[in-house]
Formats: structure tokens, sequence, C-alpha cells
């Protein structure tokens, strides 16, 4: 592509933009015609910055004037698109020059279809070679033949037209949005002409018509901004005074609003405290029984299904009844709560990637992470999920669970030594284990083995196929 053909591209992407966007609005607001002859209007003049390219890279005359030849029809198709867009953005009714004007723009196209080579004459080659701006443009050209001739003249009638009718809509209906089409129509008249002048060989220059097309883009644009501004001030003036009708009516609204929103936000908050209640204990305020199962079929789920291991531990209070029946329920309760706490309140924050890390980091000791999972089972006894733990990590966490419970002291009772036996299961996705209850299963055998042991132990199985 020729450097001096980049400027015509850029202009033929903001002009086919422009035209797919009003083309939408159309479409979505059919009854604002002017959109769709807008967009017309920029498909047309995409239509000829296209030809123009071809134009511009064309090696020989032959092929340049297959690029004038699209140009031509181009011309007839911006020409038909400019009178009906202009009248309806003036709103003005069609007069007979203007049909007549449409009339022969259509039979000029007709015509050259069915007499192509009327349009330029291959006998008569007008290879242009012109210097600007330190660029050096060959047009490799065919002389304009008879019908070219007439749509140079229908072209300029047109806008003479045009212009005519934009100065009459500006100057009897005080359109101020219509002004800036004013200059652009005088821009584009004086390119038109130019372009014609260097066509017919009179003077020596460059095309301007393709460059001058986005002037009238941006007028055109500016004209439909302004007609757009005008109605949002419209509607809104409208909206102004609808509000004030409904002004005392909407306060009432918002009264009752408001006063249903606090209903519903003491509604939703009382929901919650019963959804709290429902799900823990009220003891020890671990997940209760039910909640703690539901919480483990959910996290065995998803370890299959994302392929990470999963571990229970299942932990027994020692002696727990011989506690209750020498220094009473309780006490029996406070050592409860103890174990509780033990479980509830020395969580930390855990980086699960940072396991596989070879960076080592230091991190406060604590018995379980803040997404690891505590409930009470039920009497004296509590379960543990860990997730992506392995049989050692589980080992670990769960032998620093045991020696805390180890260190629970009650002042008044200070020759009681409390323990507590723990056994655990860990499953692999790679295992075949149909439900959550099977770990259950196993981790209960794994805490009778311990119990078995000498009760205060720790056994951790792995889950077997």
């Amino acid at each position: 592509m020729n450097a001096y053909s980049i400027p015509v591209f850029l202009l033929f992407g903001v002009s086919l933009y422009a035209g797919m966007f009003h083309l939408l609005f159309f479409i979505n607001k059919k009854e604002n015609r002017e959109n769709l002859y807008f967009a017309l209007i920029c498909f047309s003049i995409a239509f000829y910055d296209a030809m123009c390219i071809g134009l511009y890279n064309a090696n020989s005359v032959l092929s340049g004037s297959g690029w004038q030849k699209g140009q031509y029809f181009a011309i007839c198709c911006l020409g038909i698109a400019f009178l009906f867009f202009v009248f309806a953005l003036t709103e003005r009714k069609s007069t007979w020059l203007a049909r007549i004007l449409v009339l022969f723009m259509s039979l000029q196209m007709a015509a050259g279809l069915f007499f192509p080579n009327r349009i330029f004459d291959l006998q008569a080659p007008s290879i242009k070679k012109v210097a600007v701006f330190n660029l050096h443009v060959t047009y490799y050209e065919a002389s304009a033949a008879a019908l070219m001739n007439m749509v140079f003249t229908l072209t300029l009638a047109a806008i003479a037209y045009v212009f005519y009718v934009l100065l009459t809509s500006y100057l009897r209906q005080k359109r101020k949005d219509i002004l800036p089409l004013l200059f652009g129509f005088i821009a584009y008249f004086i390119s038109t002409i130019l372009d014609i002048l260097v066509a017919s060989n009179v003077i020596n220059f460059i095309y301007t018509s393709e460059y001058s097309f986005i002037i009238l883009i941006f007028a055109m644009d500016f004209a439909f901004q302004k007609r757009f501004v005008h109605l949002f001030h419209e509607v809104k003036a409208m909206n102004v005074e609808l509000e004030d009708r409904v002004k005392s009516r909407t306060e009432d609204i918002h009264k009752l609003l408001n006063e249903l929103s606090i209903a519903n936000q003491q509604l939703e908050d009382k929901n919650k405290s019963l959804q709290e209640l429902s799900e823990h204990d009220s003891l020890t305020h671990l997940l209760n029984h039910g909640a703690f199962h539901a919480r483990l079929a959910e996290m065995f789920n998803a370890a299959k299904r994302q392929h990470f291991p999963l571990a229970v531990i299942m932990i027994d209070i020692d002696h727990f009844k011989e506690i209750n029946d020498q220094y009473g329920h309780p006490v029996g309760d406070r050592i409860i709560k103890k174990v509780a706490g033990v479980l509830l309140n020395s969580s930390r924050n855990y980086d699960v990637k940072a396991r596989y890390s070879e960076e080592k980091k230091e991190v406060p000791v604590a018995n379980i992470r803040k997404y690891d999972v505590a409930g009470r089972y039920g009497g004296d006894e509590f379960a543990v999920i860990l997730p992506y733990c392995s049989e050692m990590e589980t080992k670990i966490i769960s032998e620093r669970i045991c020696k805390h419970i180890n260190n629970i002291e009650l002042k008044d009772t200070p020759d009681l030594q409390i323990s507590a036996s723990m056994g655990g299961v860990v499953f692999d996705h790679r295992v075949e284990c149909h439900d959550e209850r099977m770990l259950i299963h196993q981790a209960d055998q794994a805490l009778y083995q311990a119990k078995k042991s000498g009760r205060n132990q720790v056994v951790i199985n792995v889950l077997a196929g």
C-alpha cells in the first residue's frame, strides 16, 4: 500500500464505523429515517474511499480505470443519499427539482451498468504525476467520457441545490444545528470543483474530495448531536413538570418502602440468627452434628471434583464419664468448652500453595487453619475436616491438638489431667469412595485403635480402596 493511500484507508474506517453506528440506531428506532440516509451516505463515502485506495495503488491505466468506474457508482449513490438525508433532516417535503435530480442520478447508475465503456475512455489515458509534501503521487487514469461528464454536472447541481435547501432552512427556521453543514458543503463544493479540474487536466493537484468527505461526516454528526441535545432539554423540562405533579405521592411511597426495607432487614437478621442457632452447638459454638455432616458432604464432593486430599479427624475426651461422675457435669461442660476453644480459637491463616514452595516461611504455631471445619459431633466427641492435608500433615495437626488438650487446666481442680484420643483418615481422590459416611466410619475405626492403644494417642490411616 502506497504511503499516500494510508490516510484514505483511515478515512474509509471512520466512514464505515459511522455508517454502522447510525444504521444500528435506525434499526432500533425506525422512525428516525435521517439515520438511515446518513448511514447510506457513510457507506457510499466508504465505498468511494475504497475505490480511491485501489486507484492510488494501480500501476496501469487499465487497472486504474476499473477503480474509477467504482468511484462513478459511489458518486451516484452519494448524490441520492445526500438529497434524501437533507430533506429528512430539515423536515421538508421533497420538491420536483429534487425528484428530477434523484431520477437522473438513478438513470446514470443504470446507464453505467449497461454502457460501462461510456464512463471512461480507455483510448485516452490520463496519467497524472503530482508532488505534494515530498510525496510523489501517480494516478493511472482514463479520461472521462460522456457518462462521467454528466455525473460531474449532476453532482455540482445536487451540491448547489442541497446548499440552497440548507441555507433556506437555516434562515427561515433558525436551525442553528444546520450551520456546520453549510460550512461543510461549502468545503465539499470547493473540493468537488477542484477534483473536476484535476480530472479534466486543467490543474495538476491531488484529489481532495475524499478528505472533504470527513468534514461533512463530522458536520452531519454535529447536527445530529444538536438535535439530540434539543430533544434532551425538552424531555428534561417534561420530567421536571411530571416530577412536581407526583412529588407528594412519591414521598409517601418512599416512606412505605423505607418501612418495608427496615422490616425486611429485621426479618433477614432474625433468619440469620435462627440459621446460626440451627447450625451451631449452643455450648461450644462449633458446628452441630447435622451442620458438620452437611459441610463434610460439600467438601468431600469438592475434593473429588478438584482432586485434592481431604482428612477427617474424630476426637474423644478420655475418661469423660468418670470425670462427670467424680467432679460433676458443670466441670464436664467446662472441659468441653475448653476443648472446643482449642479448636475454635487457635486457627490461623494458611497459604495452601506455600506448602509446595521451596521457600521456607515461619508461621505461628496453631492447631487448625481458618478454612478447616470443626464441629461437636456429640457429647464429648468432636470432629475436624482438614482439606489439602496429606497423612503426615494430618498427623502433625492432630498431635498438636492433642498436646494443647493435655495443657488444659482448671484452677479449681489442678489435679485433673485432661487428655483425648484422636483417630483420623485421609481421603485421596484416586481411591474409590462413594460418600462421606465412609470417611466417618474409617475415622471412627482409627479412634477405636487409639483408645485401644492406651488413649491419649493419635492414629491416622489412609483410606483404603
